[in-house]
């Protein structure tokens, strides 16, 4: 009895999720809660097979009297593309039905427009490949959808670039390897495609017009007199008489050489903090140029071209014993990297100390354990530590790193210092 108490609870469960979820009909829902007890399925997996219901998985809901359909018609060759969408679905519930119109359903849900009953939608488009997207609810309330996808192609024209290629969107790279070649670049291009009263944007101030018709391999130039990226424009009527415009890329760059000047005898050695002054000596040097410093302490600066010949001051607040520092000069024509070193950042060394515990079964005797960190780098490296024990007793400087052992006469609480010394300071 008790099983079959189970089984019904578990039939129970299911209809109420099947009904509620996926709305499934009246005979469906008696076919699975049938399968339900025939196969006698657990819990676990009868909620399985409710999360599948949920995310599409095993059924795809239709409605009664109508089924959704559209085409799509294009009615300019321009762009934006000018579209109807004909809503040509079918059923006797179609005429009486809400449609809504959706678009690029799978990027960004977007209702477009909403219409009661058959008709058409109009819709402006960009380049790209869109999903269009018509919803119909009966006046049920039951709900059903279809998709399309559309691509909205109207190619520009192609101008040649510096390697004899043709290019939507052109590019023309120079790389300057030395400080005695100048600035100049001069640009060579051509279009691929008749165009009709030609504009070039050259992006430095100038703009070349072209009036007429000109035919493939018409050719075009431009000096461009300093050096930095520029984006130009090729703006124009195609044969379809749309305006249309090409995007073009000028890279006019020197090829970086990164160098250092390093500080002053003896500037580079010292205790924390410490100030350290180096000099970007940089040659080779255009207007994109990045420069990224490592100071070989985990610590990193970038700073533009204009501080190709500048001083630059580091202040080291922790130990850098043996550091380098990297000065990488970078763009789009390629980087270089140089460093200096040594970096010696001294500081004073950190006093810590143990209790050896294995001790402690003798009376009133500790012993402790200097465990101070060192945080000098250069020689000679003198090192003196002391004790105070807490109870009168203070111990003498002593050289070099070692344990002590003391012995308390009586009960209490005691606290214990070790000073630390080296050529930074004491640290206590």
């Amino acid at each position: 009895m008790l099983y079959q108490r189970q089984l019904y609870a578990k039939y129970r469960l299911a209809r109420f999720l099947l009904y509620s979820i996926s709305k499934l009909s009246h005979l469906l829902l008696h076919y699975l809660s049938f399968r339900f007890l025939e196969t006698k399925l657990n819990t676990k997996f009868l909620f399985t097979l409710c999360f599948l219901i949920i995310h599409g998985v095993v059924f795809a809901q239709t409605c009664t009297g109508l089924t959704p359909s559209f085409t799509i018609s294009r009615t300019n060759s321009c762009v934006p593309a000018t579209l109807t969408i004909n809503n040509t679905s079918t059923g006797t519930s179609a005429s009486t039905s809400t449609f809504e119109l959706l678009l690029d359903v799978n990027l960004d849900t977007t209702l477009k427009a909403t219409n009661t009953g058959l008709g058409s939608f109009s819709l402006n488009l960009k380049r790209g490949l869109h999903s269009i997207l018509l919803r119909g609810t009966t006046s049920g309330g039951c709900d059903t959808t279809i998709s399309q996808t559309y691509l909205v192609a109207d190619p520009v024209s192609s101008f040649l670039n510096q390697v004899g290629s043709y290019q939507d969107t052109v590019t023309f790279k120079n790389c300057i390897s030395s400080p005695a070649i100048p600035d100049s670049f001069r640009i060579n291009t051509q279009t691929q495609d008749s165009v009709k009263d030609l504009r070039i944007i050259w992006d430095d101030g100038s703009t070349d017009t072209y009036t007429g018709w000109h035919i493939p391999g018409t050719s075009y130039t431009h000096k461009y007199l300093t050096t930095g990226g520029r984006n130009i424009r090729f703006v124009y009527e195609d044969v379809n008489g749309c305006n249309d415009t090409t995007i073009g890329r000028m890279d006019n760059e020197r090829i970086p050489s990164a160098g250092i000047v390093g500080p002053g005898s003896g500037s580079n050695i010292g205790c924390s903090p410490l100030s350290v002054n180096f000099s970007n000596n940089s040659s080779n040097i255009s207007a994109s140029t990045v420069f990224s410093w490592d100071f070989g302490d985990g610590s990193a600066d970038s700073t533009p071209s204009s501080a190709a010949t500048s001083s630059y001051t580091k202040v080291y607040n922790h130990m850098v014993c043996n550091g380098a520092v990297t000065l990488l000069a970078s763009n789009v024509c390629g980087s270089s990297s140089t460093s200096w070193s040594p970096i010696q950042v001294s500081s004073k060394d950190r006093a810590f100390f143990q209790i050896d515990s294995s001790e402690c079964a003798t009376l009133g005797k500790y012993k402790f354990l200097n465990e101070t960190e060192d945080s000098f780098c250069l020689s000679p490296d003198v090192k003196r530590y002391k004790w105070d024990f807490g109870d009168g007793t203070i111990t003498p400087w002593i050289l070099g790193k070692s344990d002590y052992t003391h012995f308390y006469s009586g009960r209490g609480t005691r606290t214990v210092c070790l000073y630390a010394e080296n050529g930074c300071g004491i640290d206590t």
